[in-house]
């Protein structure tokens, strides 16, 4: 027979009426685990509060410690331009005091032989004093005149007018070439500015070529093609130097591994600047050896290089790319025909806002 039921849902007669649960209490069991899941949720909800701070914390110090190194990095590539322009100046040093010899050399020569032909025609000058201080009214004595005459002779009048005239040209155009070359040096080891500058793109490759010049003097001729009507160009000037410098002694380098193989054809290299709508560009053109179909996609990469030990760090076409692409916003191309020679063409834009390096570098 099955057990009886009682209102409240329990067994009849099973248990004891004190023994039989309070309502009451199943009422504070319900409340209390609904409690202890809301005190729960609570906790999780602040500890998913303080996760997300954390983790906002932590981002923001991570965003500082890289913002931090960003600009280590950025000082560190300055520095480093800066050192690879005057270790540019350093490996030059020896062609550039040649440069500098050579019309030292012949001002101080012409100015040792304008300095003896003064002493003669101040002794001259002293005769033809004392004739006028000798001259009387019976004249001028005859031993006076004697004396101008023969310094006259020896003074060979015809010579000096030819000569002369020549040797102070020639000094004044040496020192004119030293001038020139001092003035190049300066501009192109100047430390770079932190800020885009306007500058003459002419004056600017003329500078570079006149410190470059013992390395493409001795294995090829220099033809330039400058267009006279360029606008100012907003840039980096001791980058852009640099760039310049690097693609010529390449494309000197270039002749040279020519030369070495076939001397029917002299080295010539050609650099040209033009104006193509918004662009300024220019093109430095060898008649070297060419490069290779296999390593055209290659030039730009560090470190990469097909020159012997000692020659070719592979980092200067690197450098030229990095400045020109990255910091100038312009474009830096090869055209390249094995046996036959190099055209490198840097495309510059004119009229962006100027920016600085950091900027430019980001």
């Amino acid at each position: 027979m099955s057990p009886r039921l009682d209102p409240t849902g329990d067994v009849g007669g099973a248990l004891p009426s004190s023994a039989r649960a309070d309502p009451r209490d199943k009422t504070i069991h319900v409340l209390l685990a609904a409690a202890q899941r809301r005190q729960a949720d609570l906790n999780s909800s602040f500890g998913e509060l303080f996760k997300g701070a954390a983790l906002q914390e932590a981002v923001r110090r991570k965003t500082a410690e890289l913002a931090e190194a960003g600009e280590q990095i950025r000082k560190m590539e300055r520095s480093l331009a800066d050192s690879q322009r005057l270790e540019s100046i350093g490996r030059l040093a020896a062609g550039i005091a040649h440069e500098i010899n050579t019309p030292t050399q012949y001002v101080g020569d012409n100015l040792g032989f304008i300095e003896q032909q003064i002493d003669t025609l101040l002794g001259l000058c002293k005769a033809m004093k004392e004739v006028l201080g000798a001259a009387g009214p019976t004249g001028v004595d005859s031993r006076v005149l004697a004396r101008v005459g023969q310094q006259l002779a020896a003074l060979d009048l015809e010579f000096l007018e030819a000569e002369l005239p020549s040797a102070v040209r020639q000094s004044i155009d040496g020192m004119e070439r030293i001038a020139a070359i001092v003035r190049a040096m300066k501009e192109f080891s100047h430390p770079g500015t932190q800020t885009k500058v306007p500058i003459n793109i002419n004056h600017a490759l003329e500078s570079t070529l006149t410190v470059g010049k013992s390395e493409w003097k001795y294995v090829a001729s220099l033809e330039t093609h400058f267009a006279p009507d360029l606008p100012t160009l907003d840039c980096f000037p001791g980058d852009l130097n640099q760039v310049f410098l690097n693609i010529l002694v390449n494309a000197a380098h270039a002749i040279g591994d020519r030369l070495s193989q076939d001397r029917s054809i002299p080295g010539r290299i050609r650099v040209t600047t033009r104006r193509v709508d918004d662009w300024i560009e220019v093109h430095f053109e060898d008649n070297g050896c060419g490069i290779p179909e296999e390593n055209l996609k290659r030039i730009f990469e560090p470190f990469f290089t097909t020159k012997g030990i000692g020659k070719g760090t592979g980092q200067g076409l690197s450098l030229a790319y990095a400045v020109v692409v990255q910091k100038h916003g312009g474009q830096l191309d090869v055209r390249s025909q094995l046996g036959q020679g190099s055209t490198f063409i840097l495309r510059l834009p004119l009229g962006e806002p100027s920016s600085t390096s950091e900027e430019a570098q980001a």
